[in-house]
């Protein structure tokens, strides 16, 4: 991953790379904790409300981690 790739990213813009340029479900995984749930809408601000995903349905982005 090349840092040139975010000049003029959006403030708070996020990045990660797999080996196989392609994403998985570890990067999905560092994507979601670290930074889909700062800007998820919850009703009434209560953080154990649960949020749905609608995934593309690619096998490589599902898992048991992810579902919890």
């Amino acid at each position: 991953m090349h840092d040139n790739l975010m000049t003029n990213a959006a403030i708070e813009a996020a990045y990660a790379i797999s080996d196989s340029g392609w994403v998985n479900g570890t990067v999905l995984m560092e994507y979601l904790k670290h930074h889909f749930l700062k800007y998820v809408q919850r009703g009434a601000g209560d953080n154990n409300e649960p949020i749905m995903l609608i995934f593309d349905g690619h096998a490589c982005l599902v898992s048991v981690d992810i579902v919890k």
